[in-house]
């Protein structure tokens, strides 16, 4: 079998009739050291069974493989540091293990990966600098793990990524300034961390956000994002979804808000924002939730967004608004 190009052996789990997974079915036993001999492999895909232990060294001597899908097994132990033989990989999905430890640097070697996927398994310690030289990485999920430290400022380096999932993690410090160059960023996600620092005041650099959440990261004994929003937000815009809500920051809402037109969700909820709601919000004709309360603020909600048929717009009783347009507003 040494000449074998793909192994798929995916899935192997039984369905009962309502479409879910049976306890007890799938592929059992670990991924053998024997695997290494397959050195014309190309394709691995082993997800959705019950695979367990670790990935052996011997996978680093793969070298011809271009995608390796493991996702939705039980394998455990920290990435073998071999993985960063793999030169030609495409595609790494590792999602919804048990893997631990530390990210070994050599992850960086794999300067053709496009997609990167490390969802849901207890790796920990600070993400490696490395990470920086995977330039074709379009795509990284590193959500719902336990990596710790500051996000390096060398993700700044990665022009084609489109894609950084990083909630539910324990990331702390500033939100690096060098990832508002990434100007193809679509979706960022940093909900449920640590961060304590400012959002980058450069953040309308990114020209192609259409979601960025930071909620939540004012637990653990944490303070939060703080200071002011940016008004460089108003040139976002592409914008439809921006969350902020429950950390510590401080300022008015920027006016400049109001050019975000395609923006759908605003989460402001639970900060320390202050002064008038500014009437340029009545300018996001697209909006469907506006979220401003628990708050300091005053003034009234622009009528123009009463007036756009159905939204929920929640405000404190410290703003005017119509009791037929903000929600709860009755009991004020």
């Amino acid at each position: 079998m040494t000449a074998l190009v793909v192994l798929d052996l995916s899935a192997n789990k039984i369905k009962d009739e309502t479409g879910q997974w049976v306890d007890g079915t799938g592929i059992t036993g670990g991924i053998p050291a024997e695997i290494g001999s397959l050195r014309s492999l190309q394709r691995l895909v082993l997800y959705e069974n019950r695979l367990t232990g670790a990935v052996p060294a011997e996978i680093g001597q793969l070298s011809d493989l271009d995608e390796m899908l493991l996702y939705d097994n039980r394998l455990s132990g920290a990435l073998p540091s071999e993985i960063g033989q793999l030169v030609k990989l495409d595609v790494l999905h590792l999602m919804s293990n048990q893997f631990s430890g530390n990210l070994p640097a050599e992850i960086g070697l794999l300067t053709s990966v496009e997609y990167l996927d490390l969802e849901r398994n207890k790796f920990d310690g600070p993400l490696p600098a490395e990470l920086g030289n995977m330039i074709e990485l379009e795509a990284l999920n590193i959500q719902k793990n336990y990596l710790t430290g500051n996000m390096p400022p060398e993700l700044g380096n990665l022009m084609q990524l489109k894609q950084l999932t990083a909630n539910d993690n324990l990331f702390e410090g500033q939100i690096p300034d060098e990832i508002t160059g990434l100007w193809r960023m679509k979706e960022l996600t940093l909900d449920n961390n640590l961060f304590d620092g400012t959002i980058p005041n450069e953040i309308g650099s990114m020209e192609s956000l259409e979601v960025f959440t930071a909620s939540n990261n004012n637990r653990r004994g944490s303070n939060g994002l703080i200071g002011i929003l940016p008004t460089s937000l108003g040139l976002l815009a592409d914008l439809k979804k921006f969350d902020v809500s429950d950390n510590a920051i401080t300022g008015q809402i920027p006016a400049a808000l109001g050019q975000c037109t395609n923006l759908e969700i605003l989460y402001l909820h639970q900060n320390a924002l202050t002064g008038d709601v500014p009437s340029d919000l009545g300018n996001l004709g697209n909006i469907v939730g506006m979220y401003l309360h628990i708050n300091d603020l005053e003034g009234e909600v622009p009528e123009d967004l009463c007036r756009a048929g159905e939204r929920e717009v929640q405000v404190d009783c410290t703003v005017a608004c119509a009791e037929d347009c903000c929600m709860n507003y009755d009991s004020c």
